[in-house]
């Protein structure tokens, strides 16, 4: 029997430590001292149980993207602060932003003529408009993927108190374009069970949360919507060629939907111009959250029109 404790959670509260344990064994969780459960399982030689403690959750809104994006803010002010760096974060991921261009290879697994173009068409802006300029983007660590499957937002414990916020699975992480932590935390807002019914206004309230702790400088800030388009163009191409690979699986499909409903609506031309000025509102402090939701209202009721 082998246990490997996993440190993998940044928390704005306590720590809970995972462990991971091959074969037949005890699996215990431990938090601030005492043993918080115990189970006895038996597993397959080739099987990895990892299991942590419960918690209530919060249901996803404007609000909770907010805390959302504020933890993400303070996670790069640290970074930044302490400048944190290792070697190994340092090496090639194909998720990481800076490889959008090698996504080019899968686009011929996109069926669809339309959305095939589409994704083609970010890859040329990522070409035109931000390999350019790539010097002038700060680098340093990245979570790389801050979607609402790995948070950990519990409820606040009295009144006019704050909710514990914090993230789970660092196994992205990679040093990169800081702009892209942001972008992805955006990006992924869209593809939320709320998102799918206001992304604008999702992607806004994550902005608006991290730019009360960190700040974008103003080519980052333009950069912002192309940024969350690279993300979500990469998981649709690599979704695509997932299901290519495992034909069989349908649930790639129904898996990689969300990310080309998200990726249409911020490139939809009709909301363009609006939607800049949304992301630039987002990240400017004093802007009320209120304000940048009303606004993104407007933008989908435009695009529904």
């Amino acid at each position: 029997c082998v246990c490997v404790c996993v440190v993998n959670l940044w928390v704005s509260g306590h720590l809970i430590f995972v462990w991971s344990i091959r074969g037949m064994g005890v699996v215990e969780v431990r938090g601030g001292g005492p043993i918080c459960g115990r189970s006895r399982i038996l597993l397959a030689e080739t099987d990895v149980f990892r299991i942590r403690e419960n918690v209530c959750g919060c249901a996803l809104g404007n609000h909770a993207f907010h805390y959302q994006g504020r933890l993400l803010g303070r996670i790069q002010n640290t970074f930044t602060a302490q400048g944190f760096d290792h070697e190994g974060l340092h090496r090639y991921h194909q998720w990481d932003q800076r490889n959008t261009a090698d996504l080019k290879p899968f686009t011929r697994y996109i069926p669809s003529d339309t959305r095939r173009a589409l994704v083609e068409g970010i890859i040329k802006r990522f070409e035109a408009e931000v390999l350019p300029v790539q010097d002038a983007l700060r680098r340093g660590p990245l979570q790389a993927d801050f979607n609402d499957a790995n948070i950990v937002l519990i409820p606040p414990v009295g009144e006019g108190r704050e909710p514990s916020v914090g993230v789970i699975d660092f196994g992205d992480i990679v040093h990169g374009w800081v702009v892209s932590d942001v972008a992805i935390a955006a990006a992924y807002a869209t593809v939320s069970s709320y998102g799918k019914e206001h992304p604008y206004a999702a992607a806004a309230a994550m902005l608006h949360g991290v730019s009360q702790e960190f700040a974008l400088t103003e080519l980052e800030r333009r950069l912002l919507p192309l940024f969350a388009t690279c993300r979500l163009a990469t998981s649709a191409s690599l979704g695509a060629y997932s299901y290519h690979q495992q034909p069989e699986n349908e649930y790639l499909l129904l898996h990689a939907e969300p990310a080309w409903t998200s990726l249409e609506a911020l490139t939809d031309v009709r909301v363009k111009t609006g939607l800049a000025e949304l992301f630039s509102k987002a990240c400017t402090k004093g802007t009320s959250l209120d304000e940048l939701v009303a606004l993104g209202t407007v933008l989908e009721d435009a695009r529904a029109a």
